[in-house]
């Protein structure tokens, strides 16, 4: 019944704490993965804030609710409520990370794979006209403009002029590449071990 009465208490004041937490955190893995589009890294940094920090912020929030319970006084209060909102907001954005990171990387990876089917029959039409494929995509003319993930990856085209290959990194997985060459008509995929 003690137990009872201390929940409602504690929930009396919390709700906004607790409600903006969980709103933050699932909205902060959404815009995260849109800048830097759900790749590795960015997996591995939300995991690595969720076991380092969060674990801190929920010892803080433990100290300051035993002060609280025996100080009585607004700011260990206020400061657990803090405490414990950071920490819900940490765990959580970490668990909705992963997935969100996982849909976004590979709506762009799927992007990037398209435009470079869209660039094959261009190549092929260079080659029927030229003898060879263009060492450069600007040798083409005039090319649709590059997804996002391929604007930062330079090298995805190569060619010798007897043959090419695009190559994409996969956002999702450190050292792993998808490939297409000339004489290929699916992807294939590359891990560096």
């Amino acid at each position: 019944m003690a137990a009872l009465v201390f929940a409602r208490n504690v929930w009396k004041g919390w709700s906004k704490y607790i409600v903006g937490a969980i709103l933050s955190a699932i909205v902060a893995p959404i815009v995260v993965s849109l800048i830097w589009q759900g790749i590795f890294y960015q997996i591995m940094g939300h995991l690595a804030i969720a076991v380092f920090i969060a674990p801190v912020t929920l010892c803080i929030a433990i100290v300051t609710g035993i002060w609280w319970r025996w100080k009585r006084s607004p700011l260990p209060r206020r400061m657990t409520k803090w405490a414990i909102a950071i920490t819900l907001f940490l765990g959580l954005q970490a668990v909705l990370s992963i997935p969100t990171c996982i849909v976004i990387s590979y709506s762009y990876l799927q992007h990037a794979k398209a435009y470079c089917d869209k660039l094959v029959p261009l190549l092929q039409t260079y080659h029927t006209e030229n003898g060879e494929y263009p060492e450069t995509l600007s040798q083409l003319g005039d090319i649709p403009k590059a997804p996002r993930l391929l604007k930062q990856h330079l090298g995805f085209y190569y060619s010798n002029g007897y043959k090419y290959r695009f190559s994409i990194d996969d956002p999702q997985i450190w050292g792993a590449r998808w490939w297409l060459a000339n004489d290929a008509t699916e992807w294939e995929y590359h891990k560096d071990l």
